[in-house]
């Protein structure tokens, strides 16, 4: 596994950068896309909604993977994904928590992260690259998941809006999964919204914003 993930580990990181800031970037859009709704949102599931999209992009990865990695090197391709994006949010958690973020909290909630989305989304059998009936419906049931986790259960236009900030994503994670420089972001766009906006009541009480 060790020589897999060294032989892409640039690769790797970039892809964990690209996730974390999609993630990130996504939830500000459909703040902005239900703004009444965001006022009414608490620090639990504006992270309940980041953690949509890691798992949908997650789905997404393991699809260009296929497509783009050899085959022997799949399976530990995407358990050295996991690693990645659990390294580059212990980082991106860094400058809000310092030493008090709960290292094994991040670790478990990345793994359990990945389990559902797998659970989610894997049963849905289609090729990433075509358009399909399939493919809609997955993207349908992501949609309504960030829209229930708004608290605007049906809403179509938020829905939408998901669905397009994660499909979006798919040229970027082909190009760097098949070693293209990804789009530059900027440091403080791969921190969790949630993280993001209570900084510095977390920097005094040392609360991980991983809790409620």
């Amino acid at each position: 596994m060790a020589t897999t993930n060294t032989a892409y580990q640039e690769r790797l990181r970039q892809l964990a950068e690209l996730m974390l800031a999609v993630s990130g970037e996504s939830v500000t859009m459909m703040k902005r896309t239900a703004p009444e709704q965001a006022l009414k949102l608490k620090r639990q599931q504006e992270w309940g909604i980041y953690l949509e999209f890691l798992k949908v992009i997650f789905n997404l990865a393991d699809r260009l993977v296929a497509l783009h990695i050899p085959l022997k090197d799949q399976m530990e391709f995407m358990n050295g994904l996991e690693d990645a994006v659990t390294q580059q949010l212990k980082h991106a958690l860094e400058p809000a928590f310092g030493n008090n973020a709960d290292q094994m909290e991040i670790v478990m909630t990345i793994g359990t992260t990945v389990a559902e989305s797998r659970q989610a989304y894997e049963h849905y059998k289609f090729l990433i690259t075509e358009d399909s009936k399939t493919k809609n419906e997955m993207f349908r049931e992501f949609g309504d998941k960030v829209a229930e986790a708004l608290g605007t259960v049906g809403n179509a236009r938020l829905s939408s809006a998901a669905t397009l900030c994660a499909s979006a994503v798919v040229p970027a994670l082909s190009a760097v999964l098949q070693g293209q420089a990804p789009p530059s972001q900027e440091p403080s766009q791969t921190v969790p919204p949630a993280v993001e906006t209570s900084t510095e009541q977390n920097k005094s009480t040392g609360k991980s914003s991983l809790s409620a």
